[in-house]
């Protein structure tokens, strides 16, 4: 009786759903139709009926729901599929784990027993064996989690909700779109390999989820490059910052130690030939590069307009990879780039960027031209002064007040030089947190949906099985949905890589 209640619970919920979003009509009367004919005769006759009858109205509901949420996810009526013994038990298990951590969230429902009891109690008739239990009793703990989060997330939601509603607004009585999924969830049937397997198979040719083979080319790459710049400094890092398709983000770290032409060189190479490579005694990592024969091509770039932050652009085992190359300041080794260190990182860059773009109120580059101009009409005024002097002493006088005013005109010089050079710094600096930060996000969002301490190499392996790899397939197919409504670019107002990246580590 319980299992025709589980049943007729989420078919009721899914129902008054579809009567609020847009479909087909004929099929939502259809449904609504095959419900009332349903509760009107199976439930009002078999009610108290033998246990044949509720097992026979239990398959009934069953495919009611298939039918329901086929319709929900567009994928027409497959109720004439039978259903077979485990796909029954899943769908079941799937409902009452869900509704059961629902209501305990909710402060609905109080467990004075473990869980494994309870649930030993509901599948009871089902047979399970005591390990099948303990899993159960873990996604029910997974799932509970899930609610939890999600119901406080709401109440903030709510709260904020509040500041963008004017006040005829918040006079209205409305429903909360945001709670018309609460109360039934994501049920899987009978997965469609043919369209899922087409789907990934075309973002498998453009590129955008990576086969085993692009994983393993990959991890190759990362491995070599990670050597050459460990072997040419053991004090450099080489850092991927996230992974997406069989490409790659990544950035090199260096200590306070380092300037930036021990990284990038003074030379220009143009790669051609082993020995032209081999002559250049250049011990940057530019050259360090330059030598390796698997390196086709490469482009050192100071700055430029997409980026405040000197990289080395090549292609590497057949590989294109952008290399930003960022120094750190006041740290004379860097630690581990684990998600405490990222912030102890990203906290002296700011404060470093901090006390520069302070400093820099005090140089006025206004101030600084006006006294040029006088200092220039002073000067030309003594010049014409000295030409006209007779005596001696006169003229010893002026080519003293001339050397003074050299001397100002040069200090003034130097401190804009000093400024301008400072400003610069600034512009890294902030690109590079902009670079750091990325990855302090990307890590922080695996943290979260690994619901343990970041281990990467761990999660790499069985990528495509756990929730970072579902986590990586999402996001790209919501990317590419951005780009074809045109609203994917780094503008303010669309949708970019990183706030994707956050919007979905929210809902996932």
């Amino acid at each position: 009786m319980v299992n025709v209640g589980i049943y007729a619970n989420e078919i009721w919920h899914r129902l008054v759903i579809i009567e609020q979003i847009e479909g087909d009509e004929k099929e939502r009367k259809e449904l609504g139709l095959n419900w009332r004919r349903l509760k009107g005769t199976e439930l009002a006759n078999d009610a108290n009926g033998e246990k044949a009858n509720l097992a026979h109205l239990e398959d009934k509901l069953h495919k009611l729901l298939r039918q329901i949420v086929m319709a929900m996810e567009g994928e027409g009526n497959k109720n004439d599929i039978s259903p077979t013994t485990e796909e029954r038990r899943a769908i079941k298990e799937h409902l009452y784990l869900h509704k059961l951590a629902f209501l305990r969230a909710e402060g609905a429902v109080q467990l004075a027993e473990p869980i494994e009891t309870a649930l030993m109690a509901i599948f009871k008739l089902e047979g399970p064996n005591p390990s099948e239990i303990g899993q159960m009793a873990k996604r029910f703990e997974k799932i509970l989690k899930g609610y939890i989060k999600m119901k406080e997330q709401r109440k903030i939601d709510g709260e904020l909700f509040l500041e963008y509603k004017s006040d005829r607004e918040k006079a209205e009585k409305e429903t909360e779109v945001t709670k018309m999924a609460e109360h039934w969830q994501e049920v899987n049937f009978s997965k469609d390999q043919k369209n899922e397997g087409m789907g990934k198979s075309e973002l498998v040719k453009k590129g955008l989820i990576s086969t085993e083979t692009s994983d393993q080319n990959l991890q190759n790459v990362v491995s070599r490059m990670e050597e050459l710049i460990t072997k040419w400094s053991p004090f450099a890092q080489f850092v991927v910052s996230q992974s997406f398709g069989g490409r790659f983000d990544s950035f090199c770290l260096f200590p306070s130690v380092f300037s930036i032409e021990n990284v990038i060189g003074k030379h220009f190479c143009n790669l051609n030939g082993k020995e032209n490579r081999e002559k250049c005694g250049d011990e940057s990592l530019y050259c360090i590069l330059c030598r390796d024969l698997r390196v086709t091509a490469m482009q050192k770039s100071w700055r430029d307009r997409v980026s405040s932050v000197p990289m080395l652009r090549l292609t590497f085992m057949g590989l294109q990879m952008a290399l930003p190359l960022i120094i750190i300041p006041t740290i004379a080794r860097l630690p581990p780039t684990g998600p405490t260190q990222i912030s102890n990182v990203l906290r002296i860059l700011t404060i470093k960027t901090a006390q520069v773009i302070r400093a820099d109120h005090i140089f006025d580059e206004g101030v600084y031209w006006n006294d040029q101009e006088w200092h220039e009409s002073e000067k030309n005024r003594m010049l014409e002064k000295q030409n006209k002097a007779t005596g001696a002493d006169e003229k010893a006088e002026i080519v003293m007040k001339i050397e003074l005013l050299n001397r100002n005109s040069a200090m003034l010089s130097h401190e804009r030089a000093m400024a301008l050079e400072q400003r610069g710094k600034v512009k890294e600096w902030t690109g590079a947190i902009r670079i750091i930060a990325d990855l302090g996000i990307w890590k922080r969002i695996v943290e979260i949906l690994t619901d343990e301490t970041l281990q990467e190499e761990n999660i790499e392996e069985n990528d495509s099985e756990n929730s970072v790899g579902k986590f990586r397939v999402v996001l790209i197919y919501l990317e590419q949905w951005a780009k074809n409504k045109h609203i994917y670019s780094d503008q303010l107002g669309l949708f970019n890589r990183k706030m994707l990246l956050v919007l979905l580590a929210k809902i996932f």
